[in-house]
């Protein structure tokens, strides 16, 4: 157990925090190269610091002094994991982005104009885009959130798999597959909410 004063917890926030903002910018940069192989690993190290730093921010709100770090939240994948994944949720700005699209979708949405000449059609037209749009976004919105809770219930494995291991049964050497580009969006969007969030907490706390 390590006990730490309030201005080094901090001190420590900012850092976790600053780490994380790093770890985004790697993957950014594994984006622009097309290089997907290795780049969960910058993920799962973002949610890792990000989990030590909510941990660390729950204590400062509920005014405990010292802070208490003990091992398994300062090393263990799993406990920091714990410590992120309820607050990891498709937030309604991201639900509304989906709805935006949907809404703006060429099909449903002609820029040339209405569709029927008939007023009340015409109504009924523009009704059933929005309940297709709102719909289309609850639809895409779980999914992405399975997405997300699959990559961190399986994150610690993608990680280690992003080197070249052995398969037990066969010998023939092998590595995980390159993250697919859709679920490192949701990952990175969801990262850059709970970096905002945690600063704003932290704000609130200083």
């Amino acid at each position: 157990m390590v006990e730490v004063t309030k201005d080094d917890a901090i001190k420590a926030i900012q850092m976790c925090l600053e780490n994380t903002l790093g770890f985004l910018e790697d993957a950014r940069i594994l984006i622009s190269k097309n290089r997907h192989d290795r780049l969960w690993m910058q993920f799962q190290f973002a949610f890792e610091e990000l989990g030590k730093t909510n941990f660390m921010l729950t204590q400062l709100e509920n005014e405990d002094d010292p802070i208490q770090m003990n091992n398994d939240i300062r090393t263990k994948h799993e406990i920091q994991m714990a410590h992120i994944k309820n607050l990891a949720r498709i937030t309604p700005y991201m639900k509304d982005e989906y709805e935006r699209v949907w809404l703006d979708f060429p099909m449903l949405n002609p820029t040339t104009g209405p569709v029927f000449e008939n007023e009340e059609a015409e109504k009924m037209r523009k009704l059933l885009h929005q309940s297709l749009a709102k719909d289309a976004a609850e639809n895409f919105t779980e999914l992405d959130q399975a997405i997300l809770d699959e990559l961190l219930d399986e994150g610690h494995q993608l990680r280690k798999d992003c080197r070249v291991n052995f398969d037990v049964n066969t010998g023939k050497p092998y590595k995980a597959e390159a993250l697919r580009t859709d679920k490192a969006r949701i990952a990175q969007g969801i990262i850059e909410e709970l970096v905002s969030n945690f600063q704003q907490r932290l704000e609130n706390i200083s």
